[in-house]
C-alpha cells in the first residue's frame, strides 16, 4: 500500500482574512508583548479566542471590532471578579478552559491586568497624540518600526493630522516579530 501526503496550505494573507481572525491576531500579539518576560499564568490563545469570539457582533472593520471586543473583555473583568470560559464545541459536557484558574488565582489577576491595558491602549489608537505609543504598547517596538517603515504616507504617523485611517493602521503582513517578541504564542 502506497502512502501520500497532503501539502500544508499556504498561509492565508492577512488582508484576506476575516475580521475576527484579524483582531483574535492582534489580542494574542498584545498578549505576548505585555506578558513578554512572564513564563505561565499568563491568558492561554483558546481563552482569548473564545471570549473574542463571543464577543464578536459583526463588525465591518478591524479597528471597530478590536474596540468592541477589548471593550468587552474589561467589562468582564469588571462584572465577574471569577468566571469561566467553556469550550462552545462540546455538547453535553462542559470542558472548562479557565479550570486551572481556580487553583492558581494569579491566572485571574493577570487576565484583569491584560484586560485594562488593552482596553486603554485600544482606545488610544484612535487618538493623534497617543496612537504611535499604543501600537508600541500593543505590538511591540520592532514591529512598530517595521510598520512605520513600511507605511509612511498612511496618516497614523502624522500626528497633525484630523484624519487618522483606523482600517489602514494594520495593512502589511509582511511585519517581522522577534522570537523574544513572540514569547508563548
Amino acid at each position: 500500500m502506497e502512502s501520500t501526503t497532503t501539502p500544508f496550505r499556504k498561509p492565508q494573507p492577512y488582508e484576506w482574512k476575516p475580521i475576527l481572525n484579524r483582531v483574535v491576531q492582534l489580542i494574542k500579539r498584545a498578549r505576548d508583548i505585555y506578558f513578554k518576560d512572564i513564563e505561565d499564568c499568563y491568558p492561554q490563545s483558546i481563552v482569548l479566542t473564545t471570549l473574542a469570539a463571543k464577543f464578536y457582533e459583526g463588525e465591518s472593520s478591524v479597528y471597530e471590532a478590536f474596540t468592541n471586543i477589548a471593550h468587552k473583555m474589561k467589562i468582564l473583568k469588571d462584572e465577574h471578579p471569577r468566571f469561566d470560559v467553556y469550550n462552545p464545541a462540546c455538547n453535553g459536557h462542559q470542558e472548562n478552559f479557565t479550570e486551572k484558574w481556580k487553583q492558581k488565582t494569579i491566572y485571574y489577576d493577570n487576565y484583569y491586568d491584560f484586560a485594562d491595558f488593552l482596553e486603554e491602549n485600544v482606545k488610544n489608537l484612535n487618538s493623534n497624540v497617543l496612537a504611535k505609543q499604543a501600537l508600541r504598547n500593543l505590538f511591540g517596538e520592532s514591529s512598530i518600526n517595521t510598520l512605520q517603515e513600511e507605511t509612511k504616507q498612511d496618516a497614523i504617523w502624522n500626528i497633525s493630522s484630523n484624519n487618522l485611517h483606523t482600517e489602514n493602521v494594520f495593512p502589511n503582513s509582511r511585519i517581522r516579530i522577534d522570537k523574544k517578541e513572540r514569547g508563548n504564542a
